[in-house]
């Protein structure tokens, strides 16, 4: 029997399409402004995605828990913040929550913010390399050991692998989806308990005003 075909990979929303539907028009139409390009009409389901961003095969099979997590705060989220619309809504510290759930996770699921992740990664671990390639005797040991372990040669001198480290002269590269995953959702709960120690504030746009989003959608700066 032959493999089962491949699945075609699915448009995952790094600004949930929910949150999009609220800025568009009274025509359901999303305008699209980018750098240096003309507005554009457009409708929230083209916008904000890419091809299976939240999704993994490192493990051997098709891994969409990321996505399904994602999706499970948004369910908590979306109906608090349609409610928000009505001036009356009354805001408890429990729905409060999964708003700051929300918040710290559109804050950390941006391409922006998983792409500074995987840059501070690749810089820890240049510097971890560099602080055992300064201690000569710890990186000969651990060249045996690794050896040892691997039941493998270096395939070069420890010595000269160790100058080579130390040049710095050499590129690190951080390819791990599951990794970058992780590494976002692990950033994205400490956002969340830091804002749980926070207030919070309803504010309305003035009629005839209008609020505007981004492909980065929380800001750090207050206006």
């Amino acid at each position: 029997m032959g493999n089962p075909p491949a699945q075609k990979p699915s448009a995952q929303h790094y600004v949930p399409k929910f949150y999009l539907k609220g800025f568009t028009d009274k025509q359901a139409v999303l305008w699209v402004y980018e750098r240096f390009k003309p507005k554009r009409p457009s409708k929230p389901k083209h916008e904000a995605n890419r091809p299976d961003y939240y999704t993994h095969s490192e493990h051997g099979f098709r891994d969409e828990s990321a996505e399904a997590e994602l999706r499970k705060m948004e369910s908590l989220a979306g109906p608090v913040i349609s409610k928000l619309g009505n001036p009356q809504y009354q805001m408890t510290r429990e729905k409060a929550s999964h708003l700051f759930i929300f918040v710290a996770f559109m804050f950390v699921r941006v391409p922006s913010w998983r792409e500074h992740l995987d840059k501070t990664f690749v810089e820890m671990v240049r510097k971890n390399q560099l602080a055992r390639a300064r201690d000569k005797e710890g990186f000969h040991r651990t060249c045996r050991e690794m050896e040892q372990q691997t039941g493998k040669p270096l395939g070069m001198d420890a010595e000269e692998l160790r100058q080579y480290v130390l040049t710095g002269e050499y590129d690190i590269e951080q390819t791990s989806d599951a990794f970058s995953l992780g590494a976002m959702f692990t950033s994205g709960l400490a956002v969340m308990d830091e804002l749980q120690k926070f207030g919070f504030e309803v504010l309305y746009a003035p009629e005839g005003r209008f609020f505007v989003t981004s492909d980065s959608p929380v800001y750090t700066i207050k206006p």
